[in-house]
């Protein structure tokens, strides 16, 4: 019944059930099976007729009624789901209960699912419901300087009823995205759906992850200019890198400068990889800043000296040192030509 994008219904269950079903009891399905197969577990009673607007015998009704044609289990206020589908199809004779969603890979993120569809009726309702609401889309207006059109109302409103967040939270979302100048209705929903599946549903975890995005995207900047890299996107590379950088690592512009100075001394060229290295080395030893980086330096340079001192000290005690008792064979030659020359003379 479900592609992991959403609710399908199946031909035999839509042949065989939804051609005489109210309208409403329809609805209450739909909607309840839905949250189930996005992986947002089962709605309580109270919680459907808070969505749905309606009171909860309605949906207790309807819920009766799907029980009759064996979709769900009712147990009081509570239900299940059951697979009827693979029964209709032949492949079972007894429905069973669905445990968890059948589609398990987009279950830890269902806001991936598609955006739902709401009427301006909804909305207004809604609205009418729920002050903050209002407060929403004439703060979005002023923020994003513009008279909103249906389609940004019904956007604005699926980030309240659709992803769950709270009115602070998309507006300080609005807030954000506005000040990058990014306030593209494509660019505001893909935000609000990557807020969503962090759990950025406060206004303090929002604040946190703003001031973490403006630090991160203040470091880009310098890191442009270190580079020189100007009037271009940056490349897949270049992406990786920074990303490392700007949230792994807490230097000011100077160390960057330096590990960028480093490199070109190093290698000739920017080398990526050969100033990541730098960096990791200077985040792994805790070296903050170019103070701490000049002491590491020098301290560097002291150890380095001491053991070339010792290697010279060590190489001229050996090339000193005299055996007394080495064999001198040049004397050797000259004794054993003596001796020849003796025993000549003698015969």
């Amino acid at each position: 019944m479900s592609d992991g994008m959403g609710m399908i219904i199946s031909k035999e269950f839509a042949d065989r059930y939804v051609r005489f079903a109210n309208p409403e009891y329809l609805r209450v399905y739909i909607y309840a099976r839905t949250m189930f197969e996005s992986g947002c577990g089962i709605p309580d009673i109270s919680k459907l007729a808070e969505k749905l607007q309606t009171d909860e015998k309605n949906i207790r009704w309807a819920f009766e009624y799907w029980n009759a044609c064996g979709a769900v289990k009712v147990n009081k206020d509570k239900y299940e789901f059951l697979d009827i589908d693979s029964v209709l199809s032949g492949e079972k004779k007894e429905a069973e209960v669905l445990k968890k969603p059948s589609s398990q890979k987009n279950s830890s993120k269902p806001h991936l699912l598609t955006r739902p569809s709401y009427t301006a009726a909804e909305i207004d309702t809604a609205a009418k419901l729920n002050d903050e609401l209002d407060y929403l889309f004439k703060k979005a207006e002023e923020l994003l300087s513009r008279t909103l059109s249906q389609t940004d109302i019904e956007m604005l409103y699926s980030f309240v009823d659709w992803l769950g967040l709270p009115v602070e939270v998309v507006v300080m979302l609005l807030t954000y995205v506005t000040s990058i100048d990014k306030g593209s209705k494509k660019y505001i929903e893909s935000v609000a759906v990557d807020w969503a599946n962090k759990e950025i549903n406060t206004y303090e975890k929002a604040e946190e992850h703003v001031r973490r995005l403006e630090s991160a995207e203040a470091t880009e900047r310098k890191l442009r200019r270190i580079l020189g890299i100007y009037d271009r996107a940056l490349t897949s590379t270049e992406k990786k890198y920074f990303k490392t950088w700007t949230e792994s690592f807490k230097f000011d512009d100077e160390m960057y400068e330096i590990a960028y100075d480093r490199t070109i001394e190093g290698t000739g060229k920017l080398s990526y990889a050969y100033m990541n290295k730098i960096l990791q080395t200077w985040n792994d030893e805790g070296i903050e800043n170019a103070e701490m980086l000049k002491r590491s330096d020098e301290l560097y340079k002291m150890v380095n000296s001491n053991k070339e001192e010792n290697n010279q000290v060590k190489k001229s005690k050996f090339n000193n040192y005299t055996d007394t008792n080495e064999i001198d064979y040049s004397k050797m030659a000259e004794q054993a030509l003596d001796n020849m020359l003796d025993y000549d003379m003698e015969d």
